[in-house]
């Protein structure tokens, strides 16, 4: 019998969105580990010193700092949305996959300049 693997996550951008997504992955995603989460705000890493950080989940204040996480295969983007469209294209360009809450781009232009 095959032991599946964990795919280790991590979570860009705790506030509302980010706070469920990292839960869900804590509590409800068998197959996944969340390694790391990120946020400029300091509400939001206090939110995660008392709710991730307990199950070993590493905090960084910047994206540059999480996406150099040692074995993350994976990222949830869930930062303000003019970020989204960097943040998607630098994860990618280091092989790391991407879930991006919408929207990706807030314009058509910004959409064709990311080349996504």
């Amino acid at each position: 019998m095959i032991t599946p693997t964990k795919l280790n996550v991590g979570v860009v951008g705790i506030g509302r969105m980010g706070q469920s997504h990292a839960l869900n992955l804590l509590n409800k995603t068998p197959r996944a580990d969340l390694l790391c989460a990120c946020s400029p705000a300091e509400q939001d890493l206090r939110w995660g010193r008392e709710h991730l950080a307990p199950h070993g989940v590493k905090l960084y204040a910047t994206f540059d700092e999480t996406i150099e996480t040692p074995g993350l295969q994976a990222i949830i983007i869930a930062s303000l949305s003019a970020l989204h469209a960097e943040q998607t294209k630098a994860a990618l360009g280091r092989g790391i996959h991407v879930l991006c809450e919408k929207p990706v781009c807030t314009t058509v232009k910004e959409y064709a300049e990311a080349n996504l």
